[in-house]
């Protein structure tokens, strides 16, 4: 289930899929890399006003790009960052675990070059609110689709539910309504992002929504029956080219419950309290067996309320 490194890293199948979910590496630099896309988005911004045009879809088009939209400036800091790199390579080889190591490292300084390359573009942006006097009145949240492996139980990538993967960034700041420095420690998941956007826009969340707006928790309330659990379920599997096998969850403040099918039955507890790494599975502890029993049920519900049709019948309920 947890496999080493090596099978994501010497596998053809996943190292193409490693090439494209780093495909960012392919710009010049972490300079030039932030420079070019965040012009793009400030273009984006200044046309939204007037043609209201998705500023996502110039972001992604010129992603998707890569080389073709460089400058020839950009394209030749590009080659003297790389070229070396991949000469060397060819020149000594690198084999074995000193092989394993190398494309480690490549793919750590590229991934955290790109996010060094996010983070100045956040400035900018800042920047630009300050500059044009919108700061005070603009609702700004940074966040994620998912958290990241950066090599943690031997992995890169994400869809396990581990609490690298399973975690994400949520920052928030509205000047006019959120007190500078508020954390909160209420479990909010990406369901809620839609309904807390529609709740601050004044405009009505849909009732088939399964996400609740967390505008109160921003502002410093917890509502009372605000939940203490959260539901996971991973469907990918078998894929083309990645592993993961198929997998469902809970989580509260404290504990983690994973259930592993489909070609397998496996089953996994983690007292995060005890062990926030998560390396050591406490299923079969008779100590946690009333702890277990708890989860199931709470696991159980959470699959009803979702509908998840799927996980039920696998529980035979």
């Amino acid at each position: 289930m947890k496999q080493d490194i090596g099978r994501y890293f010497h596998d053809d199948q996943n190292n193409q899929y490693k090439r494209r979910q780093m495909e960012c590496r392919r710009h010049p630099s972490t300079q030039n890399d932030g420079q070019m896309h965040n012009d793009h988005t400030f273009v984006g911004l200044e046309k939204k006003a007037v043609e209201r045009h998705p500023l996502v879809f110039l972001v992604l088009d010129k992603m998707h790009e890569h080389r073709n939209a460089m400058t020839e400036e950009q394209r030749q800091a590009w080659a003297a960052h790389y070229d070396p790199i991949r000469a060397a390579f060819r020149e000594r080889p690198p084999t074995g675990q000193a092989l394993l190591e190398w494309k480690y490292q490549r793919y750590i300084k590229d991934y955290l070059g790109c996010v060094m390359a996010v983070d100045e573009g956040v400035g900018r942006l800042l920047d630009y609110l300050d500059l044009h006097g919108m700061a005070d009145n603009t609702l700004l949240i940074y966040t994620s689709d998912q958290g990241f492996f950066l090599g943690e139980h031997g992995w890169f990538d994400k869809r396990f539910m581990y609490e690298e993967a399973l975690r994400v960034p949520l920052l928030i700041r509205y000047p006019r309504a959120i007190p500078g420095g508020t954390t909160t420690d209420a479990m909010v998941l990406n369901l809620d992002f839609a309904p807390t956007f529609l709740d601050y826009a004044g405009l009505e969340i849909p009732g088939d929504m399964q996400g609740r707006s967390f505008r109160s928790i921003a502002g410093g309330r917890i509502p009372s029956d605000w939940r203490s659990s959260m539901y996971y379920h991973y469907y990918e599997y078998p894929h083309g080219w990645h592993n993961v096998q198929r997998h469902y969850g809970i989580r509260t403040d404290r504990y983690k419950l994973i259930h592993f099918y489909y070609d397998m039955d496996a089953w996994e507890l983690y007292d995060l309290e005890k062990d926030p790494y998560e390396l050591n599975n406490v299923y079969d502890d008779a100590a946690y067996s009333r702890t277990v029993k708890g989860l199931k049920l709470e696991l159980a519900r959470l699959q009803q309320a979702y509908g998840d049709t799927e996980a039920v019948a696998l529980r035979g309920m």
